[in-house]
């Protein structure tokens, strides 16, 4: 289990599964990905890592607009990582929009329906 130790502390540090696993000490993706699929406690450790990892570039959104010397480069680093974090969570770090329908002066939405009920033909009832 060295190896999963190792792979899910490169990625919580920040770095792609994808990049761990292009070392050449490193198994192959593929194979990471059939223990992940195989193993629970294997899936709960890499679940893990991508917590920390997202914290991580929270983290580093906060630093990188704190100490940014070059505004535009600040924003360029910033909107990447608010980019990848909207990507690797929606629901926690995603832009949420929400709509809300209102009738006439703001108050509720009147609905009317009509029913029209039609004898068939040849019907002798």
């Amino acid at each position: 289990m060295a190896v999963v130790d190792t792979i899910c502390r490169r990625i919580a540090d920040g770095k792609s599964l994808r990049a761990v696993c292009k070392a050449a000490d490193m198994p192959a993706r593929e194979n990471f990905l059939d223990w992940v699929a195989k193993k629970p406690e294997v899936r709960a450790m890499y679940e893990q890592a991508i917590a920390d990892r997202e914290e991580r570039y929270f983290e580093e959104v906060i630093e990188i607009a704190d100490s940014g010397r070059d505004p535009q480069k600040t924003r360029v680093q910033v909107d990447a990582r608010k980019w990848v974090l909207a990507r690797m969570n929606p629901k926690k770090y995603g832009d949420r929009m929400t709509n809300e329908l209102t009738g006439a002066g703001g108050g509720p939405i009147e609905s009317n329906m009509t029913v029209t009920f039609v004898k068939p033909k040849g019907d002798a009832a």
